[in-house]
């Protein structure tokens, strides 16, 4: 899915729940300058494993391989519902740190 963020975004990022592991991969990375403000856009593929000890190492090692088999999973139903239910879980988990911070 095309993503607008004004973080650069690395080539992966893990986030673990429990015992799965989120990869969120991303390439095509195009940086825009408007006025003072940088923002970034890419495509971006959400890849639901199991977490284990070594992986980043085996993400690393054979990164090709793992992107492709994220683009090809994120066509399927299960795939976009995975992908909403865990923007939900990242929606929430940032209002709750944020009312943590404010003391709310």
């Amino acid at each position: 899915m095309k993503v607008k963020s004004a973080i650069i975004p690395s080539e992966f990022k893990i986030d673990i729940i429990d015992e799965i592991a989120f990869v969120r991969f991303s390439e095509n990375i195009v940086e825009k300058k408007i006025d003072d403000l940088i923002t970034y856009e890419y495509d971006e593929y959400l890849f639901k494993c199991r977490n284990t000890h070594n992986l980043v190492d085996r993400i690393k090692k054979d990164y090709g391989a793992w992107l492709m088999k994220a683009k090809r999973s994120q066509n399927t139903p299960p795939a976009k519902d995975m992908t909403l239910r865990y923007l939900d879980y990242l929606v929430d988990l940032d209002y709750r740190l944020t009312m943590q911070e404010l003391g709310l």
